[in-house]
């Protein structure tokens, strides 16, 4: 199972930079849990947050840009080639991935602060 969620998670650069915005943004959300926080890493993390759904676009713009350039490629005789559709799906993919992850990553994260505001209330 570890080995299909890296090659989901780590697939590109994109991929890559979401995780690692996620991972920064995990570890400043439950920071607070430990002692007091300043709000300058709040803010930092609150802008990390906000982030997330930018960077998932971004690669949903690439993957299409991808998808789109494979296009003369797959219909350059005529008819669909099987075998030139792997570079369209590819991009297809990339662009789904990289907004589901960034996306996901914003709405688990937003939560998870909601959880330890709250929890820091009590």
């Amino acid at each position: 199972m570890a080995d299909s969620l890296r090659l989901v998670f780590l697939r590109g650069p994109v991929h890559l930079v979401i995780c690692t915005v996620a991972c920064v943004c995990l570890v400043l959300t439950l920071l607070p849990l430990a002692g007091p926080v300043s709000s300058r890493a709040l803010g930092v993390r609150g802008t990390l947050v906000g982030l997330l759904p930018l960077l998932g676009f971004f690669g949903t713009v690439a993957g299409l840009m991808e998808a789109i350039s494979a296009l003369p490629m797959i219909f350059a005789g005529g008819r669909a080639d099987p075998v030139l559709l792997r570079g369209l799906l590819d991009g297809l993919a990339l662009a789904f991935e990289t907004t589901l992850l960034g996306i996901g990553a914003a709405i688990v994260l937003l939560t998870l602060a909601a959880l330890v505001a709250a929890d820091e209330g009590a």
